[in-house]
């Protein structure tokens, strides 16, 4: 049974370490991204005192520009390390992640230091970093489930169409001196001012017409909410499903009206195309396309093959008296 999610309130430190629980000697290895998040995120210092103030001399790897994530973290496992952590924000956590889907009965750690921390916000993680790192030594697991683009896992969301663009200007113009968000700003303007229609070819045993035109095509580890005010979170990634939205407005006008339609749950099916699968391939009429996979845009030739991997990612989750969370 799946319950409701966890809230703060919920969340008990035992007193017992994940290395009391299967006789193994507890070997932790943290991935940092120091560059994630905020100014007042807390040090490699900061981090390697509070493990050590429970006993433990975490292995830390401090993450450079142009680093390769998932090399490091293979090396990790290779290592024989019990638990590897991802610190950083969603990139982060996506890199790390990937490398650790379907490998054994290694845990996945998570330390929230980026900006949004969507991932760790659905898993209830808190950014308290001494609390994340409480959670951390406590073990708890959870096997969750991941999502694929012609093999590029994903842990939130993949999309191809108005994000992808917005987000490759934004790092354009961010090179120029913009901070993130004003760049923002003035990408999703820009972008809005001459977006073109997707012509896209869907196949999934869920849908009764193939060929749609649309301005975004949105892919979730499982099913956002798309209302007020859980807006852009998840209740469980253990539902085995990718949750597809695909907002149809042919003009600039009837965009921005379906995308607020659509927040506020009076959408017309006709205009907004929802709904729930194991797998889904999409076609474009170029051989290769811009796609979002967890914010990062990458080319990926077409057709994309989406698909939904069920509980494949062992990650240490807060505990509480719920049945979602398999203490192992």
């Amino acid at each position: 049974m799946i319950s409701a999610p966890l809230k703060s309130a919920d969340i008990v430190f035992p007193e017992v370490w994940l290395d009391d629980k299967d006789g193994d000697q507890l070997k932790i290895c943290c991935l940092i991204n120091p560059r994630s998040g905020p100014s007042e995120t807390p040090s490699i210092e900061d981090i390697e005192m509070l493990f050590q103030s429970l006993g433990v001399e975490p292995h830390i790897v401090e993450l450079r520009e142009g680093d390769d994530i998932s090399a490091l973290t293979k090396s990790a496992v290779q290592k024989k390390y019990n638990v590897i952590v991802a610190g950083g924000g969603d990139g982060t956590v996506n890199a790390v992640a990937s490398a650790l889907v379907g490998v054994g009965k290694i845990k996945f750690g998570v330390l929230p230091l980026g900006t949004l921390n969507h991932f760790a916000k659905d898993m209830k993680i808190p950014t308290d970093i001494a609390k994340a790192i409480k959670i951390i030594m406590a073990g708890h697991v959870q096997l969750i489930d991941v999502a694929e683009v012609n093999g590029h896992i994903f842990v939130n969301n993949s999309s191809v169409g108005l994000y992808p663009s917005i987000v490759k200007l934004r790092e354009s113009l961010q090179k120029t001196g913009l901070s993130k968000w004003p760049a923002a700003a003035r990408a999703t303007i820009r972008v809005l001012i001459r977006f073109r229609l997707l012509r896209l070819n869907l196949n999934a045993a869920e849908l009764e017409k193939a060929d749609y035109k649309a301005t975004m095509l949105f892919v979730g580890n499982n099913v956002y909410d798309v209302s007020f005010p859980t807006l852009g979170t998840r209740t469980t990634l253990r539902r085995g499903k990718l949750g597809v939205m695909m907002p149809r407005g042919y003009t600039r006008l009837g965009l921005l009206y379906n995308f607020f339609s659509l927040l506020s749950n009076a959408q017309p099916k006709s205009d907004v195309l929802k709904f729930d699968t194991t797998s889904l391939s999409v076609k474009t009429k170029r051989s290769f396309i811009k796609v979002a996979v967890d914010g990062e845009v990458i080319m990926l030739q077409s057709p994309l093959k989406y698909r939904i991997r069920p509980k494949s990612l062992n990650v240490i989750v807060p505990f509480a008296d719920d049945t979602k969370v398999e203490n192992r």
